[in-house]
């Protein structure tokens, strides 16, 4: 993003541990590459007093935005970005979009299409992710629940937590849970997401993180994916803050007409 859009940051998020810990490292990595937090927000559970913040990103003059809220006040927010950019172009999706870090495509009734077309969201899975793992189990989900049923991260994570935990007992021959959990880390599964293994150091999952533009029409383009899985770095202990500042100043940070998020075939 900082690439693209440029380097000054709002954040707004909902006000519990989940957005106060997403902002903390996003502002860890928006200052480590030299980035500059114009503001942080945080609105109570079902809010819809969201005007404020709107006009508090307009007379900053953030890049981008980051959305940490959750629910019906994500919603409620979009919309009213939305409607800010009927009368101001600084608020288009092409110029400052709204990012946000749990939005998915099983949300877009409820946000209005209109409303969240161009704007990105950041996950492990879309259900258009086409390759033979996903389409496989959206064809069998839609077979199940009906063809309109939409099939976002938190849909394929339930069902890999439970396919994983049958697949260990079984493979364990007991549910004692340090068996379990030696199986599990020697186990390599075929997934929605792709092959999928616990480390057993970490207890996370290698993941390819995908970003996803929503499209007037209810669907998700994904516009960026890392090639491999990313080995899980929990709390950023791993974390080479100058070896990001590298790589993001050697891409023109912060300088309007970057090349536009690529599509992937």
């Amino acid at each position: 993003l900082l690439p693209r859009f440029g380097r000054r940051v709002y954040l707004i998020g909902s006000n519990y541990i989940w957005g106060w810990e997403v902002n903390r490292v996003a502002r860890e990595l928006i200052q480590a590459c030299g980035g500059e937090v114009l503001g942080e927000r945080y609105l109570p559970f079902d809010s819809t007093d969201v005007e404020r913040s709107i006009e508090e990103i307009r007379a900053t003059g953030a890049d981008f935005v980051l959305n940490n809220l959750v629910g019906s006040t994500s919603y409620v927010f979009l919309q009213a970005y939305h409607r800010a950019a009927r009368d101001d172009p600084s608020f288009a999706p092409e110029r400052r979009p709204v990012v946000s870090a749990n939005l998915t495509e099983a949300e877009l009734d409820l946000v209005g299409f209109e409303a969240a077309a161009g704007h990105l969201s950041s996950a492990i899975y879309f259900d258009s992710l086409d390759t033979p793992q996903s389409r496989a189990f959206v064809k069998r989900v839609r077979a199940k629940f009906g063809p309109q049923r939409r099939v976002s991260a938190y849909v394929v994570n339930a069902y890999n937590a439970v396919r994983l935990l049958a697949e260990s007992i079984r493979t364990a021959g007991s549910d004692d849970i340090e068996a379990v959990k030696s199986a599990l880390a020697a186990l390599t599964f075929e997934t929605p997401l792709g092959p999928l293994r616990i480390d057993g150091h970490t207890n996370h999952a290698a993941l390819r993180p995908y970003i996803g533009r929503f499209q007037a029409d209810g669907t998700v383009e994904i516009v960026e994916a890392e090639p491999e899985p990313i080995p899980a770095d929990p709390y950023l202990v791993d974390f080479d803050a100058a070896a990001l500042a590298r790589e993001i100043a050697g891409s023109g940070a912060g300088h309007r007409g970057q090349p536009n998020l690529r599509l992937v075939k």
